[in-house]
């Protein structure tokens, strides 16, 4: 049996880099992205004029929700996929600064920041030196605020209903005498603990100070569109002959699934 393909921080950034464009277009289709963002936007306090990081900030997604509630706010955005930091700069005025790295790799800064936020890419993250950079850039009494996949979290792992949506696409793909959709088989995502993330954050002048579990009913095109986004995925097809069967499949597989997600507090002593 082969071993499951577990990706190296290299291969992660270059398939978000690859498919910078298709998840702009996806954020731009499914509301819960933005939801998910602007819920995190609102614990910033009411008043804030202060300099936040956007963490992951990929296309612009945050740092425009922050701008249009806090328009005296400060950006960085933090990204290490090029092209997403490409979109980025095109989204969003010149008053937000566009750093093209990990936030391990961002460069010492000589003021600090007041607030930070990872809007759906903690869980691409490690903690164990996110957690301590970011604790770095951060004034005291700042707040990180971060969005964890359900599936990445061991509280709400079990909460996910996903549907089955892989076998009607084949079905599609075989009654038109296409091949079966090809995959590589893939390590699971890594689950995080609550006292794991506590003990990590503690650990470098953090404090978990609040975890709030979400949960949200969404089509199951969604999680088709977010496969699709990657140009690979059926991409020995012809660009009409793709959309046909994709197409095809939503409309034999329009069913709801539930997604999870937690809400992480951190604050700074």
């Amino acid at each position: 049996m082969t071993k499951p393909f577990e990706p190296t921080q290299e291969q992660v950034i270059n398939r978000w880099h690859v498919q910078a464009s298709g998840y702009d277009r996806l954020i731009d289709t499914w509301p819960h992205f933005r939801k998910m963002g602007d819920r995190l936007i609102q614990m910033l306090p009411p008043d804030f004029k202060g300099h936040l990081f956007d963490i992951g900030g990929g296309s612009g997604l945050i740092a425009e929700g922050v701008l249009r509630r806090f328009p005296h706010a400060q950006i960085t955005l933090i990204e290490p996929a090029e092209e997403m930091c490409a979109l980025a700069k095109k989204r969003l005025p010149d008053k937000v600064a566009v750093f093209v790295g990990t936030t391990e790799e961002f460069p010492p800064m000589e003021s600090k920041a007041d607030a930070a936020i990872a809007n759906v890419a903690f869980h691409l993250m490690d903690e164990s030196t996110a957690l301590p950079a970011l604790a770095a850039m951060l004034n005291p009494g700042s707040v990180f605020l971060a969005n964890l996949w359900g599936h990445s979290f061991e509280e709400t792992a079990h909460l996910d209903q996903r549907r089955e949506w892989k076998s009607v696409l084949n079905r599609v793909l075989d009654s038109r005498g296409l091949p079966a959709l090809q995959e590589h088989r893939v390590a699971p995502p890594r689950r995080r603990r609550r006292e794991t993330l506590d003990q990590v954050a503690s650990g470098c002048g953090f404090h978990l100070a609040e975890v709030s579990i979400q949960m949200r009913d969404e089509s199951v095109h969604a999680s088709i569109d977010f496969a699709a986004m990657h140009p690979a995925f059926l991409g020995d097809l012809s660009k009409e002959i793709r959309e046909d069967v994709l197409r095809q499949t939503k409309a034999e597989c329009d069913e709801l699934e539930k997604i999870s997600w937690a809400e992480l507090r951190f604050e700074r002593s």
